[in-house]
């Protein structure tokens, strides 16, 4: 399939039909599931299939500060899609092929493999994630997961501190998020102050 048509058209239909009985929930043409405390995704691009993971702590830490009631009874999609912390790829691999159905069963194939060799034990620190991106990105596109990891871990002062040194320029996050009231770091500096987290 040539880069000009990617995606295929279909894709979306051709990976929910794929992710039938495998254990994933397919929305939008990518993978999700949530397994204990692990939330796992895959999406593709650029004619790739990436593979994500992180603690769903995380982003319930951070629908908590959002002021979201009862985060835990969110559907697994909310992990991977708005407000939700972004996490590094941890591997990816090439898709081939013109029919879509094969490249929805790449996916679903790819996704399943990943996550049985997922390392239980993996350290799930902003650092160590960061070191695995195999997107190759830079500490700039995660400096709200670090934050958010701090909050997560019972680390408010130093959650506290990216937020002030994002809100007062002296460290800069190529992602933001918020509420439409307020950007996610507004609502960090404003829930460590009110000693909320």
């Amino acid at each position: 399939m040539s880069a000009e048509s990617w995606p295929p058209k279909g894709l979306a239909g051709a990976v929910r039909a794929a992710a039938a009985g495998s254990g994933w929930q397919a929305w939008s043409g990518t993978l999700t599931r949530v397994e204990g405390a692990l939330a796992f995704h895959v999406y593709e691009f650029a004619a790739r299939a990436w593979f994500l993971a992180k603690p769903v702590a995380w982003d319930e830490a951070l629908w908590r500060v959002a002021g979201w009631a009862h985060p835990a009874k969110r559907s697994v999609s909310f992990h991977f899609r708005g407000l939700s912390v972004r996490v590094p790829a941890m591997s990816s691999v090439k898709l081939d092929g013109e029919a879509v159905e094969g490249i929805a069963a790449q996916m679903v194939a790819f996704a399943t493999r990943e996550f049985e060799a997922f390392d239980p034990d993996f350290d799930f620190s902003v650092p160590a994630m960061a070191l695995r991106d195999v997107a190759g990105r830079g500490p700039d596109d995660f400096v709200v997961t670090e934050m958010i990891w701090h909050l997560a871990e019972g680390r408010p002062a130093q959650a506290g501190a990216i937020a002030d040194d994002v809100i007062a320029g002296r460290r800069v996050s190529a992602f933001n998020m918020g509420t439409g009231q307020a950007n996610v770091f507004e609502l960090v500096q404003r829930a460590v102050a009110q000693g909320e987290v």
